[in-house]
């Protein structure tokens, strides 16, 4: 995807309006207004965002002598818990925040970073016995990462005046965004500012702390992770084309008039993390009754995310979202086998919209949890930053 470049062109070139004394008689109001209703159809799409991100990571790196700021999250989901008997139901929360600093280079085309970060996120409910995912995780971490690919330019003073030409015609002449993307101008602007496929490799050493919501059972670790991702903002690439999972929703987005073309989205291909963790239990009465006593054990780890638009409804975008989770104890005892408490595997799909509801559904079980449990979600998500 594409769109959002241009979003982020109007944006800048608005900005340089105030510093430029030979535009010092455009009427400033009616520019804002006439391109942000452009920019409104414009910024929908889950993967623009992560566009403007990296380019706005980029420049303040190269403006910001130190090359190191802070990165604070916090989202947090309040919602309903429902069993799937319906037997049982209770109000609660998931949380979900991560504190970063970070110090960014760059040699060519290849963007690396070092970090450190704590990240904490878990699911609590205010009967405790309804929460379907009662564990809590916290880590702090060690972080190196490679990133390459997204915009590819070399003259900036071409793209600069290239990008202030097409801001005025194309803010003078369309008015939606499929008018822009089909226009000689667009065209033009993809020639001048060519983007060519997002990767990023991350690794990382980390210790952490694992409990369920009350602190009942406790246990810490200390590991290792891998993860891997990739974009391809072009729908035309050969890896948007191999995206299969995102075919059926390129169908709906089709049928629903979201989409004028049936394509799966490069940007929406699953992103995966892989781990490998020693666990040292310290407090799981479960696991000392099976065993006789609680003894550190190797685990691996693996999880997939993945994240679509599927439509738009009465201007709110509608996307759909789904993670796996897996944790798999390595030479487990043959009574901890027998007791189902070896693997742990965790599926979760919800449908949200931009306002920040959504409603969910769930199944399997997560460290500390005894059995599979299948739990439906219903709430709305506020994030901080």
């Amino acid at each position: 995807m594409k769109k959002l470049i241009l979003f982020w062109l109007l944006l800048t070139t608005i900005v340089s309006f105030g510093q430029n004394s030979s535009l010092v008689d455009v009427n400033y109001q009616e520019l804002f207004s006439t391109t942000g209703k452009k920019i409104d159809s414009l910024k929908l799409n889950p993967d623009n965002w992560d566009l403007v991100m990296d380019i706005l990571e980029k420049e303040i790196a190269i403006k910001d002598t130190v090359i190191a700021k802070w990165i604070n999250n916090l989202n947090i989901d309040f919602k309903t818990f429902q069993s799937a008997d319906s037997s049982q139901s209770s109000l609660g929360f998931s949380y979900n925040l991560n504190i970063e600093r970070a110090n960014i280079s760059q040699i060519g085309d290849i963007v690396s970073g070092k970090s450190i970060s704590f990240e904490s996120k878990g699911n609590v409910a205010f009967n405790k016995g309804v929460n379907p995912k009662d564990f809590l995780n916290s880590k702090i971490s060690l972080n190196h990462f490679y990133s390459g690919g997204g915009e590819n330019y070399r003259d900036v003073t071409v793209l600069d005046t290239t990008l202030a030409r097409l801001r005025m015609q194309i803010a003078k002449k369309y008015k939606s965004s499929i008018e822009i993307v089909k226009s000689d101008e667009w065209k033009e602007y993809n020639k001048a500012f060519p983007i060519t496929n997002n990767w990023i490799l991350k690794y990382d050493i980390n210790g952490g702390i694992e409990s369920n919501q009350d602190f009942s059972k406790v246990q810490t670790t200390f590991g290792a992770r891998f993860g891997a991702g990739v974009k391809a903002w072009d729908d035309n690439n050969i890896i948007a084309k191999l995206n299969v999972i995102d075919y059926p929703f390129a169908l709906i987005r089709r049928i629903a008039g979201y989409d004028y073309e049936l394509k799966p989205s490069g940007a929406t291909i699953p992103s995966v993390l892989l781990g490998l963790d020693y666990v040292i239990p310290t407090n799981d009465t479960i696991r000392k009754n099976i065993e006789g006593e609680l003894k550190p054990y190797p685990r691996f780890n693996f999880e997939v995310g993945y994240r679509t638009v599927i439509t738009e409804v009465i201007s709110q975008t509608i996307f759909f979202n789904c993670s796996y989770r897996c944790f798999v104890e390595l030479g487990a005892s043959r009574a901890i086998k027998d007791n189902s408490k070896d693997v742990f595997s965790y599926f979760t799909s919800s449908l949200s919209a931009s306002n920040g509801f959504f409603i969910s559904y769930s199944y399997g079980k997560l460290p500390f949890d005894r059995q599979n449990d299948a739990v439906y979600e219903l709430g709305f998500k506020y994030k901080f930053k």
